[in-house]
């Protein structure tokens, strides 16, 4: 796949009627008890949120219910629709604007806080993009604004790095260009049907996120694993271990 067929992976995987039906039961559930935790303490005071890969509306239903002024955006028009529809029955006002996030334009200057959850950051394709993102979100962000966002570890065992080194290799040796990490998706969610279409995927490493908030000129506040927040095992995905990156657009205590 070329740079723009990625691209394209992601918004047909996220538009297939599978994908729209499981964010549309996630979103009648609100914020997960982790992102309740750092939202109360990070978004504590009310004020205007960017809700990058919205989805179904799961996030912007509730942070909008909780005093903020929401923009939505999701690069799925099936999923735009969705969020309007739970935002009418909730009777939410939210803006929702649908494309692809790099290049709407966003003013600078404009957001108190920005989320980034489900991974979403790990569906650009290449890392100087997703650097691009970042610098983006920045730069669309208030003094001292805030941005939270979500990734998997690839390196959170041993096996793990293996595959993924050895999934590298292989790539190279068939004269694929492919970055450390990078994928490809059936689904994905566990008990989603299975797409016949893969979808581009990037698997960060910590050490790979923390580099590129770095580079991106955000300050770093705070790391938390799911698992961290959250003592109860039964409120997280079996064996799957996300990490929540809290940075501040200008420094700022945790």
């Amino acid at each position: 796949m070329d740079y723009q067929e990625k691209k394209k992976s992601v918004a047909n995987m996220f538009s297939s009627e599978s994908e729209i039906r499981f964010y549309k039961e996630q979103a009648r559930y609100g914020l997960f008890p982790q992102e309740k935790i750092l939202f109360n303490k990070y978004l504590a005071v009310r004020g205007t949120v960017l809700d990058i890969g919205c989805g179904a509306g799961r996030e912007a239903i509730a942070l909008a219910k909780q005093g903020h002024k929401v923009t939505a955006i999701d690069v799925s028009d099936k999923m735009i629709t969705e969020s309007k529809k739970l935002a009418a029955k909730t009777e939410m006002e939210i803006e929702f604007m649908t494309g692809d996030i790099e290049l709407l334009p966003l003013r600078p200057n404009s957001f108190d806080y920005a989320v980034m959850l489900a991974q979403m950051i790990e569906h650009i394709p290449s890392r100087k993009n997703r650097i691009g993102l970042l610098k983006k979100i920045h730069t669309c962000l208030k003094p001292e604004g805030v941005l939270i966002f979500t990734t998997h570890n690839r390196y959170r065992n041993f096996l793990f790095w293996g595959y993924w080194h050895m999934t590298w290799l292989s790539d190279f040796l068939k004269g694929t260009k492919s970055e450390l990490g990078d994928t490809l998706l059936a689904k994905t969610n566990p008990g989603v049907k299975q797409n016949k279409q893969k979808m581009f995927f990037h698997v960060y490493s910590i050490k790979e996120a923390l580099a590129d908030i770095e580079a991106s000129s955000f300050q770093l506040i705070d790391v938390k694993s799911d698992k961290e927040l959250v003592a109860d095992k039964n409120t997280v995905i079996k064996n799957v271990l996300h990490y929540f990156y809290i940075c501040s657009k200008n420094s700022r205590t945790k």
